[in-house]
């Protein structure tokens, strides 16, 4: 028998990948895609740190996208499935992994859950206002932000029939949350692997996140960067990103030497061509008080990293 949890994952898979022009009422952003669906966690399972790391890796080993609408207990096997998936999944090419930020409308780092890794998408909800959900988390984590509810209108979705659905007497259902807006940012991502199928999944994630479209540009500003805390890159533009025809599509590729070296702030994501030959590329973090630093390199071997000192000391 259907366990009750099940609702939440046939909700999650309808937002991606629903049927389209079918008569049903509901399509996903991603109609023609194939989905494969986990379960690591319901009543009886709990949340078992484990199954997270297994489903993660075999999941990499099979799909272009992962797509995480639930809490991610902050494990070491979890991180290092995430990065696994994130560099080797898709037989080396890297997957997209999309995932939940939260509902609890609270300023989110990176020591809560994995949902706000580095290796992640994290996905917050829109409101059909324009405007952050209520509830939608933000904060240094923050990458886009996609429909979630939160407004007059929630998202349109498949559901379970009978008691175990939302809604007691249809097959289909309003759902809202930070559920909802990750699952359609990972039909975005799975749309651009469907046209692009040798793209790096680091490739797709850039695309995504610098097609957004900012919102609610009159109460925050996106900076030089294009992003802020409160709505990450903007937007989720899917036709903006399926047009992308750029070929410089690293735009934070500062070879050559110091002059032009960006700035990496907290938790953000630099893209790095990637060059057999070898290159060296700069970047530099301002540190207002003593801090530890963690750089992260994902997808790539044989890196060789130098760290200098505003005196061009080597520290």
């Amino acid at each position: 028998s259907p366990d009750p949890g099940d609702r939440h994952g046939t909700a999650v898979a309808g937002i991606i990948s629903a049927v389209a022009s079918n008569g049903t009422s509901t399509a996903g952003v991603a109609p023609g895609c194939r989905f494969l669906p986990l379960r690591v966690y319901n009543e009886s399972l709990g949340a078992d740190e484990i199954l997270w790391a297994d489903a993660i890796t075999y999941a990499a080993d099979k799909a272009d996208v992962i797509s995480i609408s639930a809490y991610i207990y902050p494990s070491f096997a979890a991180q290092e499935a995430l990065r696994y998936a994130a560099s080797r999944g898709r037989s080396g090419l890297g997957c997209v992994i999309c995932t939940a930020l939260g509902n609890s409308g609270v300023r989110r780092r990176y020591s809560g859950d994995l949902a706000s890794a580095a290796e992640v998408i994290s996905i917050s909800a829109l409101s059909n206002y324009g405007r952050r959900s209520f509830f939608g988390d933000y904060g240094p984590a923050l990458n886009v932000m996609c429909p979630g509810g939160g407004g007059s209108i929630n998202i349109y979705t498949t559901d379970w029939t009978g008691t175990n659905g939302y809604s007691d007497t249809y097959w289909h259902a309003w759902y809202g949350g930070t559920s909802a807006a990750a699952p359609m940012g990972a039909g975005v991502a799975a749309l651009l692997f469907s046209i692009n199928p040798t793209w790096p999944g680091i490739k797709v994630r850039a695309v995504i996140e610098g097609t957004c479209d900012p919102v609610d540009t009159a109460s925050y500003d996106y900076g030089a960067q294009g992003w802020n805390d409160q709505y990450g890159y903007g937007r989720v533009n899917a036709w903006s990103a399926l047009s992308y025809t750029g070929e410089t599509w690293d735009v934070y590729e500062p070879d050559g030497g110091t002059n032009s070296a960006s700035q990496i702030f907290d938790g953000q994501m630099q893209y790095r061509a990637i060059d057999p030959g070898g290159e060296q590329d700069w970047a530099y973090t301002v540190l207002s008080n003593d801090a530890d630093i963690c750089l992260t390199v994902v997808g790539t071997t044989n890196a060789d990293i130098t760290l200098y000192n505003s005196s061009s000391n080597m520290v």
